[in-house]
């Protein structure tokens, strides 16, 4: 057992409900707060693709709030809170589809000019964890690498998109040859956004966790 999987063992979780921890611990470091009620907004990802499934969009999306006061000492609460976040929206996930069909069809001078203020407003935190991945990726050139991760790649934004008038956080999580990688895509507005400051919270938020890893 790893020291990942033993914290989370140890504070009444698992591995999926620690990431989800460590992303609302990291979302509030990084100022990433409801205004209402100082709570961190959780997006995950959820793959509907079933086998010899050839849909374009096999993903479907639930959302959820988190306190992350407690994440650090107990994951009951957020384990609780992804079920019941699940259970409550599968049946919501057609609906979605379909709205998903629509959207090259929105006209971008229409999304152009949406209120600022209403996009993002939650903060949202986007959070995927890919789970157990075939350990043939890290064997691409034949020999085992040292370490390996992927992350979120999103073209043409700049600081003027209307999709980062509020920031971002968004964290991938997941594991290869026994080691979990977290990887994170991070803006706040009015800031330098340099690495080593990103590295410095990521570093803080692990010692929340008692928790330490390779920060590059």
């Amino acid at each position: 057992m790893i020291d990942w999987d033993a914290r989370a063992e140890s504070l009444g979780g698992t591995s999926n409900s620690l990431f989800a921890g460590f992303a609302a611990r990291m979302a509030a470091r990084i100022g990433r707060l409801r205004a209402g009620d100082n709570m961190v907004t959780l997006a995950y990802p959820i793959n509907d693709r079933t086998e010899n499934d050839l849909r374009a969009n096999a993903l479907k999306g639930i959302d959820f709030a988190v306190d992350p006061g407690p994440v650090t000492a107990d994951l009951r609460g957020i384990r609780g809170e992804m079920k019941q976040a699940i259970i409550s929206k599968v049946g919501k996930f057609d609906q979605q589809q379909v709205v998903l069909a629509l959207t090259p069809l929105v006209p971008k001078v229409l999304v152009r000019n949406l209120p600022l203020a209403a996009l993002g407003a939650d903060l949202p935190v986007g959070c995927s964890n890919l789970g157990d991945i075939d350990a043939a990726v890290a064997h691409l050139d034949g020999t085992e690498a040292d370490y390996v991760s992927m992350r979120l790649v999103e073209a043409n934004l700049t600081r003027r998109s209307h999709e980062l008038i509020h920031g971002e956080l968004y964290l991938v999580s997941g594991r290869v040859c026994g080691k979990v990688f977290i990887t994170f895509r991070a803006y706040r507005p009015d800031t330098d956004n340099s690495k080593h400051d990103l590295c410095e919270l990521i570093a803080a938020t692990l010692a929340d966790f008692n928790l330490a890893g390779v920060i590059e």
